[in-house]
């Protein structure tokens, strides 16, 4: 008899062990088959901002699946959670639902190419905007030029879709080189404003340096804040930065748990939706569906209403940051955690990075790395797959000291095997 595989990559391939499998999760915990715990650090790759199960959003769910899963007609939760997130992003009022993050980046390139007729779209080193092929793109570290040039994450993708893609590297002063080079025929640049790979605090002055320069050429600027959004603060990245994008994408957080992406934008880019002469098409069977829309609007109402939480937030993820690194640095261990709000992430290197390349070029193999955070989970927390450690409201003080012994004690075990 054949052999049955899931050949998904990403969370579910996490440290490629079979012997895994999360069979609940509540609250700040993951369980497994043998219902053991797990402090979560991945929290649903960051959709669980709030922790498992919160009973409000799986009151709201379970009340919306009672009177129906999926309509393909308009209901009204989806107005309902526009008005509230032009609560929470008073800057735009035109909001559009899909399914995914990766549908929300894959519409708002559709749009802006619609907007300003021109093809090609400037990305960051660095960037993932999800896994539809126009972004699919990575930075080929065996060319030693300054600029950056592409490397398909994918086999399968058509040649032609490099052509429209210019590739920038992130935090780095030469990006506006490139982009003065391209000025002419870029229809949109693109940006996580911080990087799931490389969570920088300090990278304001960059942001706004963009925005001027896309305001002056006449280029429309897109924030992918479908990690940033509504996790940074109530209005993201745009709010704790001060800097306002034409066009933005969201998801994880703002969904409550279940599947949504969104694409907002400004009154005159998102008007080309609707062009009577050339509109852009929106649909999708899963878009705004009523249960997406029920967990949205429970989790962005408790937001609104909860503002406090980000502070709360921001205090967990400083303790957890600064009590790792003040033991790395009184141990001599080369690592440090970095990150913002309360999103972070550890790095193998003590030397200060701009950029993912960097980070790559100095940390530990890969396959050292995944030893590293298997450890971890034998110690009762867990990290997925794509290394972005996760706080949310769910998780406690005694939750934390929790991570930060077992941070201690597999930094303290691989810095004496001399990893790092």
């Amino acid at each position: 008899m054949n052999s049955i595989n899931v050949l998904n990559e990403g969370y579910s391939s996490a440290f490629n062990e079979v012997d895994f499998h999360c069979t609940n999760a509540d609250g700040s915990k993951i369980f497994d088959e043998d219902n053991n715990a797990y402090i979560d650090l991945s929290m649903g790759g960051g959709c669980c901002l709030l922790g498992h199960q919160p009973p409000f959003i799986t009151t709201a769910i379970t009340q919306q699946l009672m009177r129906g899963s999926i309509y393909t007609i308009p209901n009204k939760l989806t107005y309902q959670c526009a008005e509230n997130l032009h609560a929470m992003m008073p800057w735009y009022s035109d909001f559009v639902f899909c399914s995914t993050g990766s549908e929300a980046t894959l519409r708002a390139l559709r749009i802006a190419r619609a907007y300003n007729k021109k093809s090609k779209v400037a990305m960051f080193s660095g960037s993932w905007h999800g896994s539809h092929d126009f972004l699919l793109y990575e930075e080929d570290y065996d060319n030693e030029s300054n600029e950056p040039s592409l490397k398909r994450k994918s086999s399968g993708m058509l040649d032609s879709l490099d052509e429209h893609v210019v590739l920038l590297p992130y935090n780095d002063p030469y990006a506006f080189e490139i982009l003065d080079k391209f000025k002419t025929e870029l229809s949109l640049v693109i940006i996580e404003p911080v990087q799931g790979s490389n969570p920088q605090s300090k990278i304001d002055e960059f942001l706004n340096q963009l925005r001027e320069f896309c305001t002056h050429n006449k280029i429309l600027l897109c924030f992918d804040e479908v990690i940033t959004g509504a996790r940074l603060a109530l209005g993201g990245a745009q709010e704790y930065f001060n800097i306002k994008a034409d066009l933005a994408t969201y998801g994880k957080s703002i969904g409550g748990g279940l599947p949504l992406g969104i694409v907002a934008g400004t009154p005159e880019v998102m008007s080309t939706i609707k062009s009577t002469h050339s509109p852009v098409f929106m649909g999708g069977t899963f878009s705004a569906n009523p249960l997406s829309m029920a967990a949205c609007l429970a989790t962005t109402s408790y937001l609104i209403n909860n503002k406090y939480c980000y502070l709360e937030l921001e205090q967990s993820s400083n303790y957890l940051r600064s009590s790792i690194n003040e033991f790395c640095i009184n141990h001599s261990i080369k690592a440090k955690l970095i990150g913002i709000g309360s999103f972070n992430r550890l790095i193998f290197t003590d030397v200060s990075i701009r950029s993912r390349k960097e980070r790559d070029l100095l940390e530990l193999e890969w396959s050292e790395q995944a030893d590293f955070f298997s450890h971890l989970r034998r110690l009762g927390v867990y990290i997925g797959s794509n290394r972005i450690i996760y706080l949310s409201t769910a998780h406690s003080v005694n939750d934390i000291d929790k991570v930060i012994l077992a941070f201690e004690t597999a930094l303290s075990l691989y810095h004496s095997k001399g990893f790092i």
